[in-house]
């Protein structure tokens, strides 16, 4: 049996996203032990080898195929695309034909083809959202199972991208939904039957409740705040923000402790993060040793309660019991988290980074958090524990999807 798996950071340079893929693929071993796992990776070199029946592979196939489809569509040239699917001609205006019939290859090989964590589906990455879309529909013409689990959908609104997804996803045989708020809606405007579709919580909660739950014994507070486009956060927001968490840690009496989640060069979180501590902590590193997701784990552990514009450090801190004020301007962002306050009930309250009296807002919520840490720890936990239940519920429908299809097809 082969597996193929679609991760969200093909380069591991972001915690979040590589804790989900870790998770999905681990928990995929224990189900398939017998079967051949393959991970798509730009970095197939350093994968880490999480399970011995795990084997990266290049991506290039995938990203090749992914910029050609994207293209082709985009450009209206759909009869095409569907002329090659069907035909599987060799694509000689692409000199790298090879890769893409090798991609083909590997999807055709396949039994299950599996996307991980993500929130890909969305205005706010169109070629990655084509290019997802494009290897499910090749998946599903030649009768593979698919999934997609722990997944944020939205915000989706560009016409062309809402088309071509009421087109593919209504086929994909279970889509695990990490918040349910925004995500059910979505799909089921989209056609998405009620029986694919399960809300789960994010994957990476798993890695946090392997930890034994100690009791909160941390004195600083977490700070992160994701600097890119689809975040729509830049300079000037950044020193609103440094003004009213050092404000809110002097009237504690706190030390503010860095928790990056992404590394990657164009938004590397421990950058923003050292702007933000500047003139309060006289560290020069903003945590750029913190690397991994288990690192992260480990550095909020020692917080009792953390603000961050970065969805993940929310999830982690969340499910260690943690209180979170997130920061939000983007549309992408404000979904976020929003659907993770709604998955954990309690514990997470959002400022909007366009709100009058940014400085006093953020300043109030983040002492309203340390504040509550003792009450909503016991609430904060046990929605990560029953989300965690309901994550491996659904992994485990997996096999049984396999199954009925290898039934239907002898």
């Amino acid at each position: 049996m082969r597996i193929l798996v679609e991760p969200s950071d093909f380069v591991l340079q972001n915690s979040g996203d590589i804790a989900m893929l870790e998770v999905g693929v681990t928990r995929l071993s224990a189900l398939f032990p017998h079967a051949l796992i393959h991970v798509l990776t730009n970095v197939p070199e350093t994968f880490p080898r999480w399970a011995s029946n795990v084997q990266p592979i290049a991506a290039r196939g995938y990203h090749a195929y992914a910029e050609q489809m994207a293209r082709l569509r985009t450009k209206g040239r759909r009869h095409l695309v569907r002329r090659w699917f069907q035909r599987f001609v060799r694509p000689h205006a692409d000199p790298r034909s090879g890769e893409i019939e090798g991609f083909i290859d590997d999807v055709r090989r396949s039994d299950l083809m599996i996307a991980t964590g993500m929130g890909g589906i969305t205005d706010f990455f169109p070629k990655f959202t084509y290019g997802m879309l494009a290897a499910f529909e090749l998946a599903i013409r030649h009768g593979v199972v698919t999934a997609m689990m722990s997944q944020g959908m939205g915000p989706l609104t560009t016409p062309d991208l809402v088309a071509y997804a009421r087109e593919i996803l209504p086929k994909i045989d279970l889509i695990a939904l990490r918040e349910g708020r925004l995500g059910e809606p979505l799909l089921r405007d989209l056609g998405v039957p009620a029986d694919h579709i399960l809300t789960t919580g994010d994957d990476a909660i798993e890695m946090v409740w392997e930890r034994s739950p100690v009791e909160i014994v941390g004195r600083g507070v977490g700070v992160n705040l994701r600097v890119a486009s689809y975040a729509e956060v830049e300079g000037l927001i950044v020193a609103r923000v440094r003004e009213a968490i050092q404000k809110a840690a002097k009237l504690l009496d706190v030390p503010l402790l860095p928790v990056p989640i992404s590394c990657y060069s164009t938004e590397a979180d421990h950058l923003t993060i050292r702007e933000l501590l500047a003139g309060y902590d006289h560290s020069l590193e903003g945590g750029a040793s913190i690397d991994s997701a288990r690192k992260v784990i480990d550095q909020i552990a020692k917080c009792r309660a953390v603000v961050t514009g970065s969805y993940h450090a929310g999830v982690f801190a969340l499910a260690l019991g943690l209180p979170v004020v997130g920061l939000a301007r983007s549309r992408y962002y404000i979904d976020k988290f929003h659907g993770l306050a709604h998955q954990f009930g309690i514990g997470c309250e959002v400022i909007l980074l366009d709100t009058p009296n940014l400085e006093s807002a953020i300043a109030a919520a983040i002492e309203r958090a340390w504040r509550s840490a003792e009450a909503v720890r016991p609430r904060l936990l046990a929605a990560a524990e029953r989300q965690v239940e309901l994550q491996r519920a659904a992994y485990r429908r997996l096999p049984e999807l396999v199954s009925a299809r290898r039934l239907l097809t002898s």
